[in-house]
């Protein structure tokens, strides 16, 4: 084709009578008899010893081995050709604690900014708008290109101009990306069957190892119902008819032997298997979440190739190298921000628990105790944790244990829902001034929009900005994020636990 090798599949896929047939014969009682036949064509055309355009008609698209196709292709075109100002619709998760998935519209064309987009945990998968490649048969003028894995563009309609149209999209992949859509390459869902076996051999061989320090718990929030405060968690699917509660939260090391006891030889396949279930009361009795499979509480990274990936909420994702150089960099200037407190040193042997030590410091600080206290709305029908303790200046500060970083996941992921809640909710407000007043406090401590978040955290030894998992530093920068535009501070006050 034109002096390039090409190759073409077409044919039907059909069928003499269509699924919904019967259905509809039923509930008609007229006897419906249609067939379906669907189309479907591939043109595969060379470029290079290694690579091939694929122009996919109908639903050609199916004919294609997904294994084999260039994962987020067409959004690497549209990050360094469309223009800045005028994408009209994008499709993005959140990968943070709550991994939503949000799909947006603006006909006239808009900036990032006007989709909402930040600047760190956010992946588009999918991308609509203006774009100029310079080279197209029709000519280099703005022309309206949809984008995600796949890249739908006009393109000429005679062999030679297909191919220098083709020609003229792989110069495109060399260019820089524009400034403005630099992040929208910080994120990639892997999708390559091949590579994701790559990683999961990684990864099952991390679970039987058990003492890998990349492998963590990621806390699992948009499985858990409103954010109450657990006491207990059940370990179900080892054959228990009745499982006991067990104090406190879900440890990694009592996950992977939970592993080990359901198959000690396929642990990757027990995660899918065995399940975690939360409960407020220390009996299980009231519980606050659905059986979460262990797999969407594991979270895994990984060097392979030159680039880092990372397990979270059983599916995997590529990392940006300068995406996440940015992101630790941002990280650590939140570390080195100085407190508007000062925590003293948690002595374990005179207060071994998290409650003993914020009593502790709530008496020798002036500060007002809220651990464990519950602010109920009409939207927060369980409760959720305001803070654990709060300042005279209104500091709502968060106290918790890191031993390991992981631990850090269910911290950042608290203080996310209480600040939201706080800064949008009245009634929350409200219910917080009443809890303060009965602890010792005055409501006059609790603005009407948080002014100061604290995250206190004790590990022996420190923590730094590094020691976090790429999920935990997009959710701190998210949060900072959000404080910073409701004209509030995030900081970290170090605890000494001694």
């Amino acid at each position: 084709m034109s002096n390039r090798e090409a190759l073409l599949v077409h044919g039907a896929m059909s069928s003499d009578q269509a699924s919904w047939a019967g259905r509809l014969s039923v509930l008609s009682g007229v006897e419906v008899e249609v067939g379906n036949q669907t189309a479907a064509g591939v043109l595969l055309i060379r470029d290079g010893k290694k690579r091939a355009f694929a122009l996919s008609y109908g639903m050609g698209f199916q004919l294609l081995d997904q294994d084999k196709i260039d994962q987020g292709f067409g959004l690497r075109i549209a990050v360094r050709a469309a223009a800045p100002e005028l994408i009209k619709s994008l499709t993005r998760s959140e990968l943070d604690h709550r991994a939503r998935v949000d799909r947006s519209s603006i006909p006239a064309g808009e900036t990032l900014r006007g989709f909402g987009i930040g600047d760190f945990g956010e992946m588009v998968t999918r991308l609509s708008g203006s774009a100029r490649i310079p080279g197209l048969v029709l000519g280099d003028d703005h022309t309206q290109v949809r984008a995600a894995d796949a890249l739908s563009i006009p393109l000429a309609k005679t062999p030679s101009g297909l191919v220098s149209d083709l020609d003229a999209i792989s110069r495109t992949l060399k260019l820089d990306v524009k400034p403005e859509l630099h992040n929208l390459e910080q994120f990639v869902r892997v999708r390559a069957k091949s590579q994701i076996e790559k990683l999961e051999l990684r990864f099952t061989a991390a679970l039987h190892e058990s003492s890998d320090e990349r492998l963590a718990i990621a806390w699992p929030h948009e499985h858990i119902d409103d954010n109450g405060t657990p006491s207990s968690f059940k370990v179900t699917g080892l054959g228990w008819h009745h499982p006991s509660a067990e104090d406190g939260l879900p440890e990694l090391g009592r996950l992977t032997d939970a592993l080990r006891e359901k198959d000690p030889d396929d642990l990757r396949a027990a995660a899918d298997r065995v399940k975690v279930q939360l409960y407020r009361d220390s009996d299980g009795g009231e519980a606050i979440s659905a059986e979460i499979p262990v797999s969407r509480w594991l979270y895994y990274e990984v060097d392979l190739g030159g680039t880092r990936y990372c397990f979270f909420d059983s599916k995997w994702f590529a990392i940006d190298n300068d995406y996440a150089d940015r992101l630790q960099a941002h990280v650590a200037e939140i570390f080195c921000r100085t407190a508007p407190v000062t925590l003293p040193s948690w002595e374990t042997v005179i207060h071994p628990k998290e409650k003993a030590y914020n009593a502790a410091v709530a008496e020798e600080c002036g500060f007002a105790m809220l651990d464990r206290e519950m602010v109920v709305t009409t939207q927060h029908r369980r409760g959720f944790e305001a803070c654990d303790l709060i300042s005279p200046d209104g500091d709502l500060i968060h106290v918790k244990h890191v031993p390991k970083s992981s631990a850090a996941s269910h911290l950042i992921g608290q203080a996310v829902v209480s600040t939201e809640s706080l800064r949008y909710d009245s009634e929350a407000r409200d219910r917080l001034r009443e809890l303060l007043v009965e602890a010792g406090g005055d409501a006059e401590w609790v603005p009407d929009r948080p002014r100061s978040v604290v995250l206190g955290i004790a590990r022996k030894g420190g923590m730094s900005a590094s020691d976090l998992f790429s999920f935990s530093q997009v959710t701190l920068a998210r949060l900072d994020a959000s404080l910073n535009d409701a004209g509030a501070t995030l900081t970290v006050a170090p605890i000494d636990r001694i």
